[in-house]
């Protein structure tokens, strides 16, 4: 799998590929899986009259809010997370917080975290993260030792959650509040790509409706610089009343089913289950104007009470809000989250490629495009303050751009709402206007203010908000 961060993900397409070791797929018998089973627990000896590692209810925080900030260069990275019992300070320093080596924040359940290993730039843990209340530090408070690394989780309450691992094809349930591995799904049927180098999930969502969960596959071949090696999105669909899979549906001229950003369920109310596909970047020689419908970015929908694809919706907000965007290098569309009455939000491209991207781009055409200049177009698509923050209508396809400034498309976009609460929490990294801040968003007034910006310690990425 090729990394997802920023400057590594320039540093990728101008160096090359990233690459990692790689295994073939091959189908499972049961022994099989219960050998993996067996492989994952042997590694968490605990049972299920085990104490928790420090779970007493009043030692870690139930109340306030983590502020993450990101320092990261092309081969290493530092987060700082800083505790905020009360209101944050409208200027941050988060390097006083807690920092940890890799942090990606893959869901947030009340006062948990849930991550793979910050404390190493391995990802072969799950770990499970709180505030002390006594000193205010972050912690890590339990974990669970992976067979591999760290993709998707989801948590559905304090007794079940689920995960996936890298090169597995199969979905771990887990107990959160003991931190143990109780079954594990294998799909033996599913869709991979054996001639492509990877086969996992990384995006999971869950519809509480009828309790299913589905799991988009993504594969990748080491030796292209695309993300996605495929013009076909698979989706795995999974009951988990009987702990079965049950099928893989697709849809064709779709690329890269990832969110780009915080992990947010794509559910709504009443059971619609949306996939966002990022498409190829243009890293599939397909840019600009020469880009087709599977190279662009698109939501898909499977409709309530189903479990197949709508083939007749595609929801692309960048030509929805502005047609002449299809001139643009690459479209983007990031950091979605969900609201209500079938609204949601994303960053998504507003702004025309700049002159010399333009130039650059009559280059890279004609084949006449030098190394240098390709590196510096990479960094001006992926880098510049091009995306703004839209409300999104799934039902009628329709973007209202919202107030707030104007963000980088490709840095670490992230969206955030908590339970019940109305209002929306949008990052926004824009250098040029001394901007890398979080705003938060009132739904009911249709207006936006500056939460927080952070002044050192990094580029502001996630929010975290602590609840009961």
């Amino acid at each position: 799998m090729k990394k997802i961060y920023p400057l590594s993900f320039i540093a990728m397409v101008i160096y090359g590929s990233l690459l990692l070791n790689s295994c073939n797929d091959e189908e499972l018998t049961s022994e099989d899986v219960a050998l993996i089973v067996n492989e994952v627990i042997k590694a968490n000896p605990k049972t299920v009259t085990d104490p928790v590692i420090d779970k007493e209810d009043d030692k870690y925080a139930s109340e306030g809010s983590i502020v993450a900030a990101v320092i990261e260069n092309t081969s290493e990275s530092t987060t700082f997370l800083k505790y905020f019992e009360n209101d944050i300070p409208l200027n941050v320093d988060t390097e006083s917080g807690s920092a940890f080596t890799e942090f990606n924040s893959r869901f947030v359940y009340k006062n948990q975290i849930f991550t793979a290993d910050p404390l190493s730039s391995s990802r072969r843990k799950l770990a499970k993260m709180q505030v002390n209340k006594e000193t205010g530090l972050v912690e890590v408070v339990d974990n669970i030792i992976l067979t591999n690394n760290l993709q998707g989780v989801r948590i559905i309450n304090d007794n079940t959650g689920v995960f996936t691992i890298s090169k597995e094809r199969r979905l771990f349930i887990f107990d959160p509040s003991t931190m143990r591995v109780n079954d594990v799904i294998d799909l033996p049927n599913s869709q991979f790509i054996s001639t492509n180098d990877d086969n996992h999930y990384i995006n999971l969502q869950y519809r509480k409706n009828d309790n299913r969960i589905f799991l988009s596959l993504y594969t990748d071949s080491n030796s292209t610089p695309a993300f996605y090696d495929a013009t076909t999105v698979w989706v795995e669909v999974i009951n988990l009343n009987t702990r079965q899979w049950e099928k893989t549906i697709s849809y064709d001229n779709a690329q890269y089913p990832i969110q780009r950003g915080a992990d947010n369920n794509l559910v709504d109310e009443e059971g619609n289950v949306y996939i966002l596909c990022q498409g190829s970047y243009g890293l599939d020689g397909k840019a600009s104007l020469a880009s087709t419908q599977d190279s662009r970015p698109q939501f898909l929908k499977i409709p309530a009470g189903k479990t197949d694809f709508d083939p007749n919706y595609s929801f692309n907000p960048v030509q929805v809000n502005n047609p002449l965007l299809a001139g643009n290098f690459s479209q983007f569309v990031t950091g979605p989250v969900l609201d209500n009455e079938g609204n949601g939000y994303a960053a998504i491209t507003t702004v025309p490629d700049a002159p010399r991207v333009l130039e650059l781009l009559r280059k890279f055409a004609t084949n006449t495009i030098t190394p240098a200049e390709s590196a510096e177009l990479r960094l001006l698509v992926f880098s510049n303050p091009t995306s703004k923050w839209a409300k999104l209508n799934f039902d009628t396809q329709s973007v209202e751009i919202l107030d707030i400034p104007v963000t980088a498309a490709f840095a670490f976009p992230m969206s955030h709402r908590y339970g019940d609460e109305d209002n929306l929490y949008f990052s926004v990294f824009n250098p040029s206007e001394s901007i890398n801040a979080i705003y938060e968003y009132s739904p009911e007034t249709n207006s936006s203010n500056l939460l927080y910006n952070v002044t050192s310690g990094g580029q502001a990425i996630n929010y975290i908000k602590l609840t009961k």
